[in-house]
């Protein structure tokens, strides 16, 4: 292959609709580590609208192009690891500040575009409040947060809006002071299970006057986990070409797997679930090693909605053994299936990749419209995204952090007014609601008698 590529929860996004949700055996249990999961006691259905559905769609879209983009522009890096979800909610926090043309770019960098801010603040939100709980065995969980520079006039309805749909932790600190950066570090350590740790150094925020920031945190267990003792040394061919040895994990027998015909791009394909139904991890093995860009121009949303029903469908028999039976099952093939563990940790700045994909004017001073987070004048000067992957015999353990930073495009110090009567002035006694005046005059002469 020529990169080692990643998609974290892109593909489970993609997966979440037409699964089967099913509660664990006991055995399974035992054999995890659960922790303290996300305490989802029965698993819930995600409901989409036709009008949602189409949203999902478009933004599954801005995931694969960001993909793309990110792959193309990052030539220093064998692997490539981001979030397109915690990135898409990000921005979509940061969508309620903007206007304008800024404000269209963002939305049709996000594939929002043919709908109203509210309709999208309603869809996050229902992401935000359904995805952690599709099942009872994965754990996934997000959060916003709101950074606010002390003494900074922001505009009450754009953190109204923020909290209230995105759920946003307000925070009102000094960005100078080298110890805001801990506390935002803090902040992504707690909600990525301490796998993600610093986000953020002083000098990257000092110029601050607001900062937004997702976190995501995923832990799955595979349904048909890995034999630790099938895993063992094997060669693997970097992108550059190098040969390595990695803990390369086995298994074999039914799985979800298909060689496309049709395509662009000669490939395999194959789907592992995780316990419970809800998410899983899709893998395209590209048949030739430079064939990977072409793979990534071509993959789109349609595809990945397709791809369950066209490759492995569910069937279904009456009466197979009692006359009112139903008996359900996959469409599945015998693969003898090779996965090297790995662990990754990955950031990016995506301002040149955002940009790329339309998003411009928001990262330039002298046009980026975001009149509706402050009365002065505001870019963005980062859009940074960290994340982390770890791949093994049990499942995926997988994080992300997404922050942005606003940073005033020319602020004068707010100072406070100072009315000194040390001349003649005006003086009035009225009555308030009709202004009815009972006294006026004019001092000249305090002194005078």
């Amino acid at each position: 292959m020529k990169k080692t590529t990643l998609i974290t929860l892109m593909a489970a996004l993609c997966c979440s609709c037409n699964v089967q949700v099913q509660n664990p055996d006991e055995k399974s249990y035992e054999n995890h580590n659960w922790g303290n999961g996300n305490g989802n006691d029965v698993a819930r259905e995600l409901r989409l609208s036709p009008k949602q559905q189409q949203m999902l769609k478009q933004s599954n879209d801005f995931s694969l192009n960001l993909l793309r983009q990110t792959y193309k522009s990052d030539t220093g890096n064998e692997n490539v690891l981001i979030s397109p979800l915690s990135a898409s909610m990000a921005l979509g926090m940061l969508m309620n500040s903007a206007a304008g043309e800024t404000l269209q770019q963002v939305k049709e960098g996000l594939g929002m575009a043919d709908w109203t801010d509210e309709e999208v603040n309603e869809y996050y939100h229902l992401m935000l409040n359904t995805l952690p709980c599709l099942d009872t065995c994965t754990h996934l969980s997000l959060a916003n947060s709101l950074w606010l520079k002390n003494g900074f006039p922001v505009i009450e309805d754009f953190i109204e809006v923020n909290k209230r749909y995105f759920m946003a932790q307000v925070e009102n600190v000094d960005f100078t002071d080298p110890q805001t950066a801990n506390l935002i570090n803090d902040w992504a350590d707690k909600h990525t299970n301490g796998l993600i740790k610093e986000v953020v150094s002083p000098a990257e925020i000092a110029n601050c006057v607001a900062m937004l920031a997702n976190a995501l945190y995923f832990k799955g267990v595979w349904a048909d986990k890995f034999d630790k003792a099938e895993t063992k040394d094997a060669d693997f061919k970097s992108s550059k070409g190098q040969t390595q040895v990695v803990d390369m994990m086995h298994k074999e027998g039914e799985m979800k797997y298909a060689e496309p015909l049709n395509t662009p791009v000669k490939m395999q394909i194959m789907e592992l679930d995780y316990m419970g139904g809800a998410y899983c991890m899709d893998i395209f093995l590209p048949a030739n090693d430079n064939e990977m860009t072409q793979l990534l121009e071509w993959l789109d949303s349609e595809y990945l909605t397709k791809m369950e029903s066209t490759f492995w469908p569910w069937y279904e028999a009456h009466g197979m053994y009692e006359p009112n039976d139903t008996v359900r099952w996959q469409n599945k093939r015998d693969v003898n299936f090779f996965m090297p563990k790995f662990t990754l940790r990955y950031s990016k700045i995506l301002n040149d990749d955002l940009k790329a994909l339309g998003m411009t004017d928001m990262f330039n001073p002298s046009q980026a419209d975001f009149s509706r987070l402050s009365n002065y004048p505001t870019y963005v000067s980062f859009v940074k995204q960290d994340t982390y992957m770890s791949v093994d015999e049990e499942g995926t353990e997988a994080a992300a952090v997404t922050v942005i930073g606003y940073n005033a495009t020319s602020i004068e110090p707010i100072e406070i007014p100072v009315m000194r009567l040390d001349r003649p002035f005006v003086l009035l006694i009225r009555e308030r609601q009709f202004g009815t005046i009972l006294f006026a005059g004019v001092i000249g002469n305090p002194n005078e008698k």
